[in-house]
């Protein structure tokens, strides 16, 4: 019992030298998640959004009210236009301090991070 008590001790210091994210759009699940004290943030992607069958400015809106929380949010788009009309959205309805954008990695999304 010691032994595993000591191994959960040093598993827990190690995950407080990182930042852990939760992958959620849940509301409660992420109050839920930040009683533990090892969550900085929030990661979403367009898939955990709509689970939760909200309207996606008010996700990001209530999210970010949360615990002040760092946000990551992915930018919506097949197209770099319709990529960068989606971070222009994004940039002019939220502040710039915790919320982060997530850009596909595809020859589109890399014309907006050019």
């Amino acid at each position: 019992m010691k032994r595993k008590l000591e191994r959960q001790r040093v598993l827990l210091e190690r995950m407080g030298k990182n930042k852990m994210y939760i992958d959620s759009a849940n509301e409660k699940e992420i109050v839920e998640a930040f009683e533990y004290g090892i969550i900085k943030g929030v990661t979403t992607n367009p898939t955990i959004l709509l689970k939760e069958k909200k309207e996606r400015l008010k996700q990001i809106e209530s999210i970010l009210r949360i615990n002040n929380t760092t946000l990551f949010v992915q930018i919506l788009g097949d197209t770099s236009k319709e990529m960068m009309n989606d971070v222009l959205f994004i940039l002019n309805n939220f502040s710039k301090d915790n919320l982060i954008l997530k850009i596909p990695i595809t020859l589109e999304g890399l014309k907006v991070i050019k």
